[in-house]
């Protein structure tokens, strides 16, 4: 295991303050920290089984965005708003669902207990990742302010 991970490079993580924008859940929750590459996860698109890794393969900033069925529109709105207008090219929003029983559109489905543990990411939370697949930050939905400060300060 630990030759794969040095041959793979999946081993290798950057320090929080070198690239990454923190954790601002305040929960000490579980997942990967901001510059560990995130693990993949199952998940459903519309299209059938699908997974996290499959849906990093876009050359931009992936957020991934757990939302609730009652407020996700809401939160996915100010998501998308805290985005600065010159890096809206450069970032894709991934909307999951995990309480909803069946995806729709362009919504995926993975089930709750894996994206809080594996992932860190509880409904109305967001996180931002590298398309080589490492975290950047992760924060909450309703309060997406650590998202556009990240853009900011990079760009």
């Amino acid at each position: 295991a630990r030759l794969r991970g040095f041959l793979s490079e999946l081993s290798i993580h950057y320090p929080d303050d070198s690239i990454g924008g923190g954790d601002h859940l305040g929960d000490g929750g579980t997942g990967p920290a901001p510059g560990q590459r995130v693990p993949d996860v199952a998940m459903t698109s519309q299209h059938g089984p699908d997974s996290l890794h499959d849906q990093l393969t876009d050359p931009r900033m992936t957020v991934l965005l757990h939302i609730e069925s009652d407020d996700g529109l809401q939160q996915t709105a100010s998501v998308e708003q805290a985005i600065p207008p010159r890096w809206r090219s450069a970032v894709r929003v991934l909307k999951i669902m995990s309480d909803a029983p069946h995806p729709t559109g362009d919504f995926l489905h993975a089930d709750n207990e894996i994206l809080v543990e594996r992932l860190g990411l509880p409904q109305g939370s967001f996180a931002l990742v590298r398309p080589d697949g490492y975290l950047l930050l992760r924060g909450s939905a309703d309060s997406p302010n650590p998202l556009s400060d990240w853009c900011e300060r990079f760009g």
